[in-house]
């Protein structure tokens, strides 16, 4: 709309011009409106043709400017630089990842208070994220390794089941860079193998402190008790990704359906988070 608009604009001046020039030359300097209707029609025609070829010319001399403008810019314009995305290696976990396998002893350290932010220490949220599966079912749990830090035995978390009338020890390891070796899963197999149940001598009140649905102390200490009688201990290790297991270990988990395995009498279990 815009460039009708200057182009009528254009025009108008373009005719006066040449009315002004046809007044001046062919009749005199005759201003009179009867010389100037005489002069209208073949002026009118001259300052259309005139008009049609000055708009054509100067779109055509846009147009070339534009395409000029555009060459430069893609020429002097840096190409696109194209990346491809790799996968960072795993790392080997440090050291300090495995406690010893024989420590049963209960230090006073091993039931202060939790810090506030040990449930944003990494893998903490996976340990609560597995427990609360259990907990929905009516068992009670025990998050042994947020109470007992490195003096959990290697297990993470207890679950005491009155359903199965078993007790379940579960490692959980929520790996996303680390290699997962098979010196990894025979410690963790001897950890759970060598477990002593010092758990019955945990207060209450902590074991509660991790519950999603607390309990009464009274309910906690009678799970306790009844625990005590159970003769099957199941052992269970939790992955949070199959990514993680290096190749030999494979040979040695025998399938029993999708993401479940056996190693002797453990469970290992590739559960995502």
């Amino acid at each position: 709309m815009k460039k009708i608009i200057e182009n009528i604009k254009g025009f108008f001046f373009i005719w006066c011009i040449i009315l002004l020039a046809n007044q001046v030359i062919l009749f005199g300097g005759c201003f009179a409106p009867y010389c100037l209707i005489a002069a209208i029609p073949h002026t009118l025609v001259i300052a259309v043709v005139l008009s049609y070829f000055y708009f054509k010319e100067s779109d055509t001399d846009n147009k070339k400017e534009i395409d000029k403008t555009s060459n430069i810019t893609s020429q002097t314009e840096p190409p696109k630089r194209r990346y491809t995305k790799t996968r960072r290696p795993l790392r080997k976990p440090p050291s300090s990842g495995f406690k010893d396998a024989k420590s049963s002893n209960i230090s006073k350290e091993s039931f202060q208070q939790p810090e506030n932010d040990v449930l944003k220490q990494r893998g903490d949220g996976y340990e609560l994220y597995i427990g609360r599966k259990f907990e929905l079912k009516g068992e009670l749990v025990i998050y042994n390794g947020l109470i007992r830090g490195y003096e959990d035995q290697g297990a993470d978390v207890i679950v005491l089941s009155k359903s199965t009338q078993s007790v379940h020890l579960i490692q959980c390891k929520h790996w996303k860079r680390y290699e997962f070796t098979k010196d990894h899963l025979f410690k963790i197999f001897d950890k759970l193998n060598d477990f002593s149940p010092d758990y019955q001598h945990i207060p209450p009140e902590k074991i509660n402190h991790y519950l999603s649905n607390k309990r009464n102390q009274a309910d906690i200490l009678t799970a306790i008790q009844e625990g005590k009688s159970y003769s099957q201990i199941r052992k269970t290790l939790y992955l949070s990704s199959k990514q993680v297991i290096q190749n030999d270990v494979w040979p040695l988990l025998e399938g029993i359906k999708e993401n479940i395995y056996r190693y002797k009498d453990m469970k290992v279990v590739v559960y995502a988070f």
